[in-house]
């Protein structure tokens, strides 16, 4: 891993993400795996949420967040995207939601996009990509215009960057 570019990349996330933890910004990783970058981004935030529907995967993030000292504002919850991002978001309404998505090779699976897509409170998005090709696949279901079947608002990219972590 080129971990120069990783670090770059996620100085970029950061500044993308334009958190204020002043302002009660949450970050929602979604996908979090091990929680690396909701750890690396949670001085900037009120509070991190991580979801991942790997156990172990959890299990990492909590202790990587133990061994970061930010384990008071980074929580991690083992479960489907889909499944559990409608009820988090909801319990944090009231304040500034922004949303990292780092998903696997494949993507993110079309139950992921629809809940992404229609969760309220969810208007901002930084989606890391190790796969252009889905990463354009999900640009598009999560970008394409409202219609009379699909009513949610759709998300419009504003920015775009690449970095080769493995050269």
């Amino acid at each position: 891993v080129n971990t120069h570019v990783c670090q770059k990349m996620y100085d970029l996330v950061q500044k993308w993400a334009n958190l204020q933890e002043e302002e009660d910004t949450i970050l929602f990783d979604i996908c979090c795996g091990a929680g690396t970058i909701g750890i690396c981004l949670s001085d900037h935030a009120t509070k991190v949420i991580g979801i991942e529907m790997v156990p172990k995967a959890v299990e990492h993030a909590v202790e990587n967040a133990k061994l970061n000292n930010v384990e008071e504002k980074c929580e991690f919850i083992t479960g489907k995207a889909e499944d559990k991002l409608p009820e988090v978001v909801k319990v944090q309404e009231s304040q500034n939601i922004v949303g990292i998505v780092d998903p696997p090779r494949p993507g993110l699976h079309h139950t992921v996009l629809r809940a992404l897509r229609t969760c309220r409170g969810l208007d901002r998005m930084i989606y890391v990509s190790c796969n252009p090709n889905t990463m354009v696949q999900n640009l598009e279901y999560l970008c394409y215009p409202t219609t009379k079947q699909r009513k949610a608002p759709p998300f419009k990219p504003l920015k775009f960057a690449s970095a080769d972590l493995f050269p």
